[in-house]
């Protein structure tokens, strides 16, 4: 965990080389984060890209649990989640 400026640039490195891209980001102040890497560096078909997402979830009620997925796969079928019993 680290704390940034809601407004600042993410460089991404290979460990102790240059860095291969850039992503701008403006996020809400005093809001947690979970940041993925996604796609492939100079394929315009899954261009590579960072995705912030909050770390916010909430349930329904205290009898369910919240679920955030990221499929970030860029060679993998689509998921699909459902439930299928009932306990």
């Amino acid at each position: 965990m680290i704390d940034l400026p809601i407004s600042t640039t993410v460089g991404i490195a290979p460990a102790n080389d240059a860095i291969i891209a850039s992503f701008p980001f403006s996020l809400v102040s005093g809001g947690h984060y979970v940041v993925t890497a996604s796609g492939i560096v100079g394929d315009t078909d899954h261009p590579f890209d960072l995705v912030a997402s909050t770390l916010d979830t909430a349930a329904v009620d205290a009898d369910h649990f919240a679920l955030k997925v990221y499929h970030g796969v860029t060679d993998a079928p689509r998921l699909t989640f459902m439930q299928t019993e009932v306990y």
